[in-house]
């Protein structure tokens, strides 16, 4: 083979070998698409270089947000969610407050560099019970941990249309649809009693025209997406019923929709933007969770107080990734947040001072804390209103005299149960946790009840 000529190679060399930073920061983007944001984080932290800053953000920096990118991309394409349903970048006001952000288990998984499907999460409402067979845990599973997105009362129109502009439909909204989506106090529920919260949203895929919602119903009808925009007009009916209709079964709901129909918590899209769409047949395959916040919050990061791991703090408004303390959860590692902890921390050593129910001679009793058992610690830590506390309906004060048996009891039950459960499912997947002992100890004897109706 032919030398290349001495000017060309002269030429190459005034291009590359003149200006080696610039070639080194490329480099190290381009391997960063290639890496996790941990793998990323760690190479990182070899070399001065990386930290040499280049237009006022260093190298570091940039390569970090090229994995953290590609890594979320990773983690809502195994959602089918498209990136852009979730780019709020537009929301971000001039203080860089944002309107709207993700964050919660996504933002996790994308810190991570991994991707759960939730099949071990046994305080999941969709858990798999008795259905083991492969078919059912590759059809259900994707649905197992959804996408949590935090928005202003003001940004939620343009949240609502974003989603549903980018192959969503809404299927269920505050604690109860049309379809009677009602949880037990741990998914949709669980989110809607945090202090700062007005209601919350659940959303799913959009399926084709014409698809079949029950296949050996032949009476089923199918669905249509002009039908789900014209039932998209009645959407905050929802939030009326969940207020007033059905005295009964709302009885114990222990939570009050105040304001329900002033026009900034309308069920709406923005102005000329894609029209909503709902249908309450979808909620079944709900996979992304929108919590929507009261009027008096102006910064969608105020959401996230009531997480209770640091690192589900974690979030993405589209223009900036936040990583509570960086350098413990790229290891994998979270702290709790102080003051849930400590609610946490005065139930747990309230409720391990009586042994669970054992089992008796006719079957009874597990060795797991019942909503019975659990009443004495519940009734202990919220006899005094705090700020970190669930927003609780104001006419139902925990007392001793309270009938354990009541749905009010149960919810109580499973949100305390949830706040448990979820530490030890982040154990499960690898996630490091400060935590008492204790609070393992209370997961492994405490479940979410299942409240019949």
């Amino acid at each position: 083979m032919a030398r290349r000529p001495r000017r060309t190679c002269a030429s190459y060399a005034q291009k590359y070998h003149s200006a080696p930073a610039g070639t080194m920061a490329h480099c190290l983007r381009t391997l960063a698409g290639y890496l996790t944001p941990p793998q990323t984080y760690e190479l990182c932290k070899t070399a001065k270089a990386f930290h040499v800053n280049e237009n006022g953000v260093p190298r570091a920096t940039r390569a970090l947000r090229v994995s953290l990118e590609q890594s979320l991309a990773r983690v809502l394409k195994a959602r089918g969610v498209s990136p852009g349903a979730v780019d709020f970048k537009a929301l971000v006001d001039a203080d860089g407050r944002p309107g709207a952000l993700i964050a919660g288990s996504t933002m996790v998984q994308c810190v991570l560099g991994t991707v759960w499907y939730g099949y071990e999460d046994r305080a999941s409402p969709d858990s798999l019970g008795q259905w083991t067979d492969a078919g059912s845990a590759e059809a259900r599973g994707i649905y197992k941990i959804d996408v949590d997105v935090f928005t202003t009362a003001s940004a939620a129109p343009a949240v609502r249309s974003q989603l549903c502009g980018s192959g969503l439909t809404l299927s269920c909204v505050g604690l109860e649809g049309d379809g009677g989506y009602l949880d037990n106090g741990n998914g949709l529920t669980g989110k809607a009693l945090e202090f700062q919260v007005h209601h919350t949203e659940g959303y799913s895929l959009t399926p084709e025209q014409g698809y079949k919602y029950d296949s050996y119903d032949s009476e089923d009808e199918a669905f249509s997406l002009t039908q789900a925009r014209a039932w998209a007009s009645g959407a905050t009916e929802s939030l009326y019923r969940h207020t007033v209709c059905m005295p009964a079964e709302r009885e114990g709901m222990y939570t009050y929709l105040r304001d329900w129909d002033a026009p900034e918590y309308r069920i709406r899209g923005a102005a000329a933007a894609a029209a909503l769409s709902y249908d309450w047949r979808l909620e079944g395959s709900k996979l992304v969770d929108l919590v929507v916040a009261r009027t008096d919050v102006a910064d969608a990061r105020d959401l996230l107080a009531s997480c209770d791991l640091d690192i589900c703090k974690s979030s993405f408004d589209g223009k900036v990734f936040r990583i509570i303390d960086p350098h413990r959860a790229f290891r994998g590692e979270t702290g709790l947040d102080p003051q849930r902890s400590k609610l946490m921390a005065a139930f747990a050593d309230k409720l391990l001072e009586k042994d669970p129910p054992k089992k008796n001679d006719i079957g009874f009793g597990d060795n797991t804390y019942t909503p019975e058992a659990t009443w004495d610690a519940i009734c202990h830590v919220l006899n005094t209103h705090e700020e970190d506390h669930p927003d609780w309906d104001e006419d139902f004060v925990p007392s001793w005299e309270t009938d354990w048996g009541g749905p009010q009891t149960m919810y109580h039950h499973n949100w305390f149960a949830k706040l448990f459960l979820r530490q030890e499912k982040y154990r499960e997947r690898g996630v490091l946790i400060d935590a008492p002992p204790n609070f393992a100890t209370v997961a492994e004897r405490i479940d979410v009840e299942c409240i019949w109706r």
